[in-house]
């Protein structure tokens, strides 16, 4: 039983990281091209 929920939690992981580091990519190009000064500052934090 605990297993199956940690297969599941692991597959939950792996998607939302996934759409975690598509969404950063997009919102970093959309940072650089908008406005590059911004860009520094968000890279920082």
């Amino acid at each position: 039983m605990l297993s199956l929920i940690m297969k599941n939690l692991n597959k939950k992981s792996v998607l939302l990281t996934t759409i975690l580091a598509v969404f950063l990519l997009t919102v970093g190009m959309f940072v650089d091209r908008s406005e590059p000064t911004n860009a520094a500052p968000i890279a920082v934090n």
